[in-house]
């Protein structure tokens, strides 16, 4: 098995730099996924208001000679309340700006990467409703899309 970097090196800096604190001075709950691995098996209305960040994909960039870069994309969903009613969206709008001021503020995650950016693309950051397994409305939040640049030169063996 590698230790070359890779997300599990970063992963826990997205969660840290979600920490948002709402209007009503609480921290949201961002589970960690390499070290304290504390994602529970589901999420339902009742661990709202918390954040769970995924890795999407990546898109290494090598060759002999050259720097090797990871472009990862992935996503952080905020659970923000535990129902579905429209009141919610008007709570949620003081969230886009907290969650914009997170990410512009470590862009590069404690010096984990070299850039963390949430991606000048529609749908970045959006209202959303999560279901239940049976396609019911459960509970609404915001899903935010980012992207990780991460330089690995000289991590991986690259050979003709």
């Amino acid at each position: 098995m590698s230790t070359a970097p890779a997300a599990h090196s970063w992963i826990d800096k997205v969660a840290e730099t979600f920490e948002i604190v709402d209007r009503k001075g609480a921290q949201i709950r961002s589970y960690r996924m390499a070290q304290l691995k504390d994602l529970p098996n589901a999420i339902t209305g009742v661990q709202a208001p918390c954040a769970i960040h995924y890795i999407r994909d990546c898109q290494p960039v090598y060759s002999l000679g050259g720097p090797t870069i990871l472009h990862w994309t992935g996503r952080t969903d905020f659970h923000l309340f535990s129902d579905v009613k429209p009141a919610n969206y008007a709570d949620a709008l003081y969230f886009f700006p907290l969650i914009l001021a997170a990410a512009m503020g470590d862009a590069q995650l404690g010096g984990t990467v070299n850039q963390f950016t949430i991606p000048e693309q529609p749908n970045a950051l959006r209202f959303v409703t999560y279901k239940n397994p049976d396609g019911t409305d459960s509970h609404q939040g915001i899903e935010v899309n980012w992207q990780v640049k991460q330089n690995v030169t000289g991590s991986y063996t690259i050979s003709a």
